[in-house]
């Protein structure tokens, strides 16, 4: 993985993670199991990559990023969503490690009644959701 990769995952965690509302961030699906008690959380999955030629020597990337939310049903799952939705567009290029980035899906799932912290849904006592983005950025071969 190229280090904007490597950056735009940290500042993923770290932007998120700063936010008050957010008790944990992490990697998914390594750090899941540290989520205890502690919600809403945020873990970060980095996904697969596209690279397509460009004109010269450059190459066009599009790096996917699943944020997975956790919220208990002592929070409204839509306002914590929307919070960090806003924390991402707040620098479109990830301080000048990507082009641009767009969320392009938000998962919500459907009830089930046994929690399983690596699914999306709504559970008897939490809600995740997971937003999907893609990250456009380029790189010059040498």
């Amino acid at each position: 993985m190229s280090s904007k990769q490597s950056n735009i995952l940290e500042m993923l965690k770290t932007n998120l993670g700063a936010l008050t509302s957010i008790k944990k961030s992490g990697n998914f699906p390594k750090d899941v199991k540290l989520i205890g008690q502690n919600f809403p959380s945020i873990m970060v999955e980095e996904k697969d990559e596209d690279n397509a030629l460009g004109s010269g020597k450059r190459v066009n990337i599009d790096f996917s990023v699943d944020v997975w939310i956790y919220t208990t049903d002592q929070q409204d799952p839509l306002t914590i969503q929307l919070e960090v939705e806003k924390e991402i567009y707040e620098d479109l290029t990830m301080n000048g490690n990507c082009i641009n980035l767009e969320i392009n899906h938000v998962s919500k799932g459907e009830w089930n009644s046994t929690a399983n912290n690596f699914e999306v849904g709504k559970y008897t006592n939490r809600d995740i959701r997971k937003l999907e983005i893609t990250f456009k950025m380029y790189c010059v071969r040498i």
